[in-house]
Formats: structure tokens, sequence, C-alpha cells
């Protein structure tokens, strides 16, 4: 579960799943009110949240819709792994930037020359902080690392996603990447947490989407679902229907999975 340090506000950290960013001092003003806002935002909410989601029935994420399947394999899987797919004017989804220095730099640079003001990374196992602060300073990067097992996302993780999110799409000069390791689960499901946070439809979030990144399962999709209902005040029978809608979606927009893995993995270990 998440914890946040109450003791020191001059430098607030998030501890989301199983990994933890480093406390250091922040560098400007601006990434010390991220943090704080992200901290306050889970300070303020998680005590009401738990209480709710004991009230609330937890359905699980249903893992078979992503199962082997001949008819939902994208065209060029693989190749779409670090490109950058917008989904709109301010949100884009990506893999993320290249171990390879030369190559992360060149990766950078397109971002760059695509208007991208903000990262928000949902990697537990990496960052790239450190090298976009030097190479692209004026970047804002936004850490939001966990691991990406297939299990139950935390409300704390959500809560941080809409934090951050809504600090980049309140200003229409701002452009943000959202990004995992493959683009595969957790980016396009942080993706779908800003939208939905956004206003957007839920069902439309998931369209958008998956035209933009035909590799985007989307597999915490539930989850986030059954935590926005939670957090909209939507009844036992209102949040059932709207993972309904999410799990008819699924249904009738499959996607094998393991494919899409294998085929951004075979690129990965070439």
């Amino acid at each position: 579960m998440c914890e946040v340090p109450v003791g020191t506000w001059d430098s607030p950290h998030l501890v989301i799943g199983s990994a933890k960013f480093p406390k250091k001092p922040f560098k400007n003003r601006h990434e010390g009110i991220t943090h704080t806002l992200f901290s306050l935002c889970v300070i303020q909410t998680s005590t009401h949240r738990k209480a709710v989601t004991r009230q609330m029935k937890y359905r699980q994420t249903p893992h078979h819709l992503f199962d082997s399947n001949l008819q939902a394999r994208p065209k060029n899987a693989g190749a779409i792994w670090r490109t950058l797919c917008w989904v709109n004017d301010q949100v884009a989804i990506s893999g993320d930037l290249s171990e390879n220095k030369s190559e992360a730099l060149v990766q950078l640079n397109d971002w760059e020359n695509q208007g991208i003001t903000d990262i928000i990374d949902l990697r537990g196992e990496a960052s790239d902080e450190s090298f976009v602060a030097e190479n692209a300073p004026h970047i804002r990067y936004h850490w939001l690392g966990v691991d990406d097992e297939g299990d139950r996302r935390s409300d704390e993780w959500f809560e941080a996603i809409e934090a951050a999110a809504q600090l980049v799409l309140q200003d229409p000069s701002r452009k943000v990447v959202i990004h995992c390791h493959m683009g595969v689960n957790r980016g396009p499901s942080a993706a779908f947490t800003a939208l939905i946070t956004h206003g957007v439809d839920p069902i439309v979030a998931l369209t958008q989407i998956r035209s933009a990144r035909p590799v985007a399962a989307i597999l915490y999709s539930f989850d986030a679902v059954q935590w926005f209902a939670h957090r909209q005040g939507k009844s036992e029978q209102e949040a059932a229907d709207l993972f309904q809608a999410v799990y008819d979606w699924h249904v009738k927009n499959p996607l094998d999975l393991r494919y899409c893995i294998q085929q951004i993995g075979s690129r990965y270990a070439a």
C-alpha cells in the first residue's frame, strides 16, 4: 500500500506499489509544488477511499479476455513500441526511452519536436529523470512507477495519476507523453485514467486509446473505472454497470496481449 511521509513537507515523496522514489531536494519551486500536490491528494483522500472500497464489491480483472486470439493481433506490433501515439492534442502514449543513450537522445529530441512538455513515467523498474534533466531540462518529469504484475492497482496510484495529469491538461499549451516500458498495460491504463478524470466518457477513452495505439491492452482499465466510480460516489449498481460497460468494450475489441508483448520483446532482445 502507498505510504506518504508527512513529517517533512520540503521534500515529500510517494511510495507506490513496491517502488520507491528517492527522497532528495527539489530542483525548483514547481517540482516541490507538484510533489506536494500528489502527497496532499493521497493524504486527504486515502482514508475515505479505503472506507468506500471496503463497502463496495471489488471485481477482478478478467484476464481471460486477453488470451491468445489470432484475430486480435495488430499488424507491426513490435514497430509500434517506441512510437509516439497521440490520443488527442495533449496526450500521447509510448514505450520508454531506449537504454542506448544515443538512441534515447534521438527519441527525446523527437518528443521535444512534437511539443512534449511533460513526461509521466509509470515504470517501477526504472527512471530516466536524470537523463531528461540533463538533455531536456525544460521537460517536467513525473515518476509514478509501479510493477506490471497484473494485480490490482491501488487507489493511491490512480489519485497520483489524476493529480499529475490535471497539472498538464489544465494548461492547453502543455503536452504529455505517458509511458511505461512497452506501452501496453501501465501507460495506456494511466492515459485512460487521465482522460476519464478530465471528463472523457470511459468507453470513448478506451476507443481513442486503442485507435491511437493498437497494442494498448489497457489492462488496468477495470481497476481504474472501479476507482473512478467510487471517487464519483456512484452506487454499487452504478459501479457494476460501469464495469460491465468496460467489460463489454473489451469483449468487442479483443487484444492478444501475449502476442503484443512477445513482438515487442523480440525487438528489445535484438
